[in-house]
């Protein structure tokens, strides 16, 4: 019995860090530290940034959000992750709606109590971001184009937070933050492409739903060519240096995960794209620590 106690505990443990999807926190966490030494804190680098205890708040705050969105994302899409995604569904099921829901508002709890702390502008800026994932979950995921733009901002609010601690945003680190939206929401457009079995039959109004498959995909080619334009701005100046070259090399993965499902539209080629579009985003996100380099 006592053996069965433990497994039963360690397999709630693992649904709970699956819950949180703790790999994308972790990510984040990471990229936030690294964007603060070499995007936006050059001069003092790593040693600066350990002794800043405001952005280790703001970093925390970040990450309890997340899991929190993370949290009600996965509440509001219990039906159609029962299609999309049924074995992460079982797992999850250990724990309990209302358990789910308590350590959802906890995390939310605990992460405005620590901005608090920080500065009434942090503050502020975490209920808006905590909110806004609220209301994706609940509101904007049903809606076309919105869900995905919407997804696409959410999703760097995380890199935005450590630039209001540093408080300057260069012009390259807009075009910058404009062109990994676009990427994202490529990838969004996608990802809607591989769980459109369940959003058909639930009724989640995605851009695949509500455009069809050959419209999203042009739809897609068209926003892969207007993303040229910030990567031809970024690469101008800096063609001979790593980051233009990591800027090209995304480049065409990007427009090989795109065109991808032109030549022949099957599942399974949409799940090859959509993991080359997971590869682009991490890419993207790896080269923005060279923008500041020579």
């Amino acid at each position: 019995m006592e053996v069965r106690s433990r497994s039963r505990t360690l397999l709630k443990w693992i649904a709970l860090l699956q819950l949180v999807r703790w790999q994308i926190v972790l990510l984040t966490l990471l990229v936030q530290y690294l964007a603060a030494a070499f995007v936006f804190s050059q001069k003092t680098g790593f040693p600066g940034i350990l002794y800043d205890s405001r952005l280790h708040v703001i970093v925390v705050c970040t990450s309890f959000i997340i899991s929190a969105g993370f949290i009600i994302n996965s509440f509001y899409d219990l039906e159609r992750d029962a299609i999309n995604h049924p074995q992460r569904l079982k797992i999850q099921g250990l724990l309990g709606k209302d358990f789910a829901l308590r350590f959802y508002v906890l995390l939310n709890l605990l992460a405005l109590s620590l901005a608090a702390m920080a500065g009434f502008r942090v503050f502020l800026f975490m209920c808006a971001f905590a909110m806004g994932l609220w209301l994706y979950s609940h509101k904007l995921q049903k809606k076309p184009v919105i869900r995905e733009i919407s997804a696409s901002i959410l999703s760097v609010i995380s890199l935005v937070s450590v630039g209001l601690h540093y408080g300057h945003y260069s012009q390259e680190l807009i075009l910058y933050g404009v062109y990994f939206m676009l990427l994202l929401f490529m990838r969004e457009g996608i990802k809607d492409l591989v769980a459109q079995k369940g959003n058909v039959i639930y009724g989640y109004a995605t851009m695949a739903v509500a455009l069809g498959e050959k419209r999203l995909l042009r739809l897609l080619l068209l926003v892969f060519f207007s993303s040229l334009l910030p990567v031809l701005l970024l690469w101008l100046p800096k063609q001979h240096s790593l980051f233009g070259v990591m800027l090209l090399i995304t480049s065409a993965l990007n427009f090989l995960a795109v065109i991808w499902e032109f030549f022949r539209f099957d599942r399974l080629r949409i799940v090859h794209a959509h993991a080359l579009m997971r590869l682009v985003i991490l890419l993207a996100l790896t080269n923005l620590f060279f923008l500041n380099q020579p």
